[in-house]
């Protein structure tokens, strides 16, 4: 599935105003324990915009 894909499917399953601007695909950054590293997320979201 490609972001055009999932944006065109989401336009049609909810309302317009909750359908994101960006999809990212990639790994989740984790710890070693195996728990996401949530402030890594955060970093990268920054940067998106």
């Amino acid at each position: 599935m490609t972001e055009a894909e999932l944006i065109a499917f989401l336009r049609d399953e909810i309302a317009h105003f909750k359908v994101p601007r960006y999809i990212v695909f990639g790994d989740l950054p984790k710890t070693s324990t195996g728990k996401t590293q949530k402030f890594v997320l955060r970093e990268q979201a920054k940067t998106v915009d």
